[in-house]
């Protein structure tokens, strides 16, 4: 099997930086597929990754000021991907 070009990161926590993992939610611009609202990660769900192609530098950085801080690199709207090309990209 090759190797994966790309790294996941979990999102930050719900309990630790509530803020920031708010942040990145918004920064996803995704719209929760049944009520239509923007998307946010269930403080249930205690694990939600995000690619490393949505980093500049490829990694989330803990440095407030940087550029990294919140995921930037999104393509414009279109097709988002399933759960099962998610997994398909990550090797699973």
């Amino acid at each position: 099997m090759a190797k994966s070009k790309f790294s996941f990161f979990k999102f930050p926590s719900h309990e630790k930086q509530p803020g920031r993992r708010a942040q990145w939610a918004r920064a996803c611009a995704r719209v929760d597929a049944i009520t239509h609202k923007p998307w946010k990660p269930k403080d249930t769900v205690q694990y939600v990754y995000i690619c490393s192609a949505h980093f500049i530098s490829g990694q989330p950085s803990k440095e407030p000021g940087h550029p990294d801080y919140i995921p930037t690199k999104f393509a414009t709207p279109g097709k988002v991907p399933t759960a099962d090309e998610c997994q398909k990209l990550r090797g699973l």
